[in-house]
């Protein structure tokens, strides 16, 4: 019994040991990807003051800050200022990672629309 046992681990050993390398790639890889997420909303948001410095040194007025919040069950995009959004993008905040539904639950300022489609494309993806 012991030689069957010790037989049946010895041929299913390099199996295993090839999954648990395969899952392990796969955990690096999703949290890689996690981090890279979180640093591009991290880049995309900033404090509010009536006008931003951006990392180019421009002032931005009020008027170019967008806020995404949940609405609805999804992300509503809403001019600086008003309780009405002007767009809804169909991504379901229930889907998301926490950290996310957090930042959105409290409202992710972002400067500029192109900042605004980079962020919405990465909540979409």
């Amino acid at each position: 019994m012991k030689t069957s046992l010790k037989s049946i681990f010895s041929k299913h050993l390099g199996a295993f040991l090839i999954g648990c390398l395969i899952l392990s790639a796969i955990f690096i890889t999703m949290g890689m990807i996690y981090s890279i997420e979180s640093q591009v909303i991290k880049e995309l948001t900033f404090p509010v003051s009536g006008k931003v410095q951006t990392g180019n040194s421009v002032p931005v007025s009020v008027n170019e800050q967008y806020i995404l919040k949940e609405y609805d069950g999804r992300i509503g995009v809403f001019l600086y200022g008003d309780t009405q959004p002007v767009r809804i993008v169909e991504v379901y905040v229930m889907f998301l990672p926490e950290q996310d539904r957090i930042k959105l639950r409290d409202g992710i300022i972002v400067n500029g629309k192109m900042n605004l489609e980079t962020l919405i494309s990465d909540f979409s993806s």
